[in-house]
């Protein structure tokens, strides 16, 4: 199993959230995170801010079977479990 830790965002990109923490962690993954992992070779590129959905759809690209999203009170981050 693997525990995937994600930014406590907006299940999809809403362009100009009126949500602080939306628009501050996207500001940290379009001018540091995504820069930076574009730097390793072979990188997918995705930066900080790993939706939901692509969160699931790298899982089963990987060859995982399961995903699901830890309800865990207090939690700082978006927690998801990976299966096989």
């Amino acid at each position: 199993v693997v525990l995937v830790a994600d930014e406590p965002v907006a299940d999809a990109y809403a362009g100009n959230s009126s949500e602080e923490v939306d628009r501050l962690f996207y500001g940290y993954s379009l001018l540091h995170c995504l820069p930076a992992s574009m730097t390793e070779p072979g990188s997918a590129a995705t930066g900080t801010l790993i939706r939901p959905d692509t969160v699931r759809r790298y899982a089963r690209e990987a060859g995982f079977a399961e995903v699901d999203e830890l309800a865990i009170d207090g939690a700082s981050f978006r927690i998801y479990l990976l299966r096989p």
